[in-house]
């Protein structure tokens, strides 16, 4: 059977009611079929309210035939009567391959431009379903990798589809031939450096000498995985959901580990992958064993991309990285944000609390402090008082330190120093940790 705007109808339903359809127009034939397909498609509705089509086309400055490739997709919208938009964006290679640059530079054009009442279609087919699910067998992925592209989620505000999953490049060249389309070749397709090329024009060609319908198999495995992957996520969820004391960055270690542990993985990465994380195999298993498996009075860490994973007591953290903060002078009228720490206030005190002073100085710990808490006979280093309090040694540098004529007065949250607090009848304030913000999402 040959490919039709007829086909699209089940996937397409859903969507009837949105503002704009805006297909992702490179001005190759795979985008060009599904963008004249949906022109097809609206055309054959019988309503008067229907989405308005536009074909959007990124400019990645990579090619010195760029131009000629968006002057192709202006003539081909306009003779088309189809609406038209190009973008250009800057694609940062440094650090990336330059297919991951463009990548991620189209996807952020496309999550600027987009509006909520917007759904954008991409052209990906069935071979580039099965190029993906060879690509990520490579690198090694788990279920999310594997099950491939999607055909539906969210971009920013919009919705992403890619209706053409169940389609053949075979079946797309046939219907852009019959239809008399134009299309421009991107030399850069034929260039096997590039490991999705390589795939194409080597791997899967061998595949279908032995099994004709390597790439319709691999699709379908990728589906299968899809919908594996898709209850994989629902369990750590639940699994989440009913660890206890549980709250965004922060797992308990101990129930962790009354998983089995292809259930504990599973929890692992849906929540390290919350923080925009993708732990490899050898991560996990160093995490299990060098983080989770250390003594609960030691300090061990793992860094992940730009978070570092701890341990204290039975809880597992996922922090990011903050600077040593620098330390200011402080108006107890003025609220201080402290940057992975939390916001620092004072409430006026009717008795008790810090007695009042003309201005505060806030400092950080550089080693060596010495502090005596209301109370207390002698003083002590202010390491064992934060050990005292339990607080965990990676907040100890970040935790703010109150001055007062050059003298630790306070420690917000955890005491006062003799001598600085507000005497029966003086003004005084109580100092707080405000914990919104405190923990780094």
């Amino acid at each position: 059977m040959s490919f039709s705007a007829a086909q699209l109808h089940p996937l397409l339903l859903p969507y009837h009611h949105l503002n704009r359809w805006v297909v992702g127009y490179s001005g190759g034939v795979d985008s060009t079929a599904l963008l004249v397909v949906l022109q097809q498609y609206l055309a054959s509705l019988k309503t008067d309210t229907k989405p308005a089509l536009l074909a959007l086309h990124i400019n990645h400055q990579l090619q010195d035939a760029a131009p000629d490739w968006a002057g192709h997709c202006a003539e081909f919208c306009d003779a088309s009567d189809i609406s038209f938009r190009a973008l250009t964006v800057t694609v940062d290679v440094s650090g990336q391959g330059p297919e991951a640059a463009a990548r991620e530079a189209r996807y952020s054009a496309f999550h600027e431009f987009l509006q909520p009442d917007d759904a954008l279609l991409l052209a990906h087919h069935r071979d580039d379903q099965a190029e993906t699910l060879m690509l990520n067998l490579m690198r090694g992925s788990g279920h999310d990798g594997l099950a491939g592209m999607p055909g539906s989620r969210r971009v920013g505000a919009a919705r992403l589809l890619r209706p053409l999953l169940d389609v053949s490049r075979a079946e797309l060249v046939a219907f852009a031939r019959e239809q008399q389309l134009r299309w421009m070749e991107d030399p850069t397709n034929s260039d096997t450096a590039f490991s999705r090329n390589f795939v194409r024009h080597k791997v899967l060609p061998l595949l279908q000498t032995r099994w004709p319908q390597a790439s319709a198999a691999l699709a379908r495995s990728a589906d299968v995985l899809g919908q594996e992957a898709a209850l994989l996520q629902e369990i750590a969820t639940q699994d989440l959901e009913a660890a206890p004391g549980t709250h965004r960055d922060a797992l308990s270690i101990s129930y962790l580990l009354r998983l089995s542990l292809p259930r504990r993985r599973n929890l692992l990465r849906y929540w390290l992958g919350q923080f925009g994380l993708r732990p490899r195999h050898s991560q996990l298993r160093e995490l299990e064993a060098g983080v989770m498996g250390a003594a609960e009075d030691a300090a061990p860490e793992l860094k992940i991309a730009d978070h570092i994973l701890r341990r204290h007591r039975d809880t597992l953290f996922c922090l990011r990285e903050f600077p040593q903060p620098q330390a200011f002078d402080w108006l107890p009228a003025q609220a201080s944000y402290i940057e992975g720490w939390g916001t620092l206030v004072a409430q006026a005190a009717a008795r008790g609390g810090i007695k009042a002073a003309p201005r505060y100085r806030v400092q950080f710990r550089a080693g060596g402090e010495r502090a005596q808490p209301l109370g207390r006979m002698h003083s002590t280093t202010l390491k064992k008082l934060f050990q005292a309090h339990d607080v965990p040694v990676w907040e100890r540098d970040i935790w703010p330190l109150i001055y007062c004529d050059g003298e630790l007065a306070a420690v917000p949250g955890l005491f006062i120093c003799e001598g600085y607090e507000a005497a029966a009848g003086q003004d005084g304030w109580y100092l707080k940790r405000d914990p919104i913000n405190c923990a780094p999402l």
